[in-house]
């Protein structure tokens, strides 16, 4: 991606954050490069886990679908491990996920009642 489309990009994330001043402040103390590259590097990881379950899928060997799962599974650890580090370099971006992630729990709550 060219540095015009990500200067693009970036003022287009800001402009999403101007509803709440105090989140817009705080997202722009993070590091844009930072966090776009992390942000590639879990689009990667997302990717790699899709592509070893479809392959998981395909293989006959059981023995070579456990090794597959095993590697899916490590992917799996290192979404979690990328979070953890976008967290930590922008926690404005990690209270909004925590937001989204309360907001999903009470649908699935609600939806489990119904």
């Amino acid at each position: 991606m060219s540095y015009n489309m990500m200067n693009s990009y970036q003022n287009s994330t800001n402009r999403a954050f101007s509803s709440n001043n105090s989140i817009e402040k705080a997202t722009k103390m993070c590091d844009f490069k930072d966090m776009y590259a992390l942000r590639k590097d879990l689009i990667g990881e997302l990717e790699a886990i899709n592509q070893y379950d479809l392959h998981i899928g395909e293989l006959s060997s059981e023995k070579a679908k456990m090794v597959l799962e095993s590697i899916r599974n490590e992917e799996i650890v290192h979404t979690g491990e990328l979070l953890a580090l976008m967290d930590f370099l922008c926690p404005a971006e990690a209270k909004l996920r925590a937001e989204g992630k309360q907001e999903a729990m009470e649908i699935i709550g609600q939806s489990s009642k119904g």
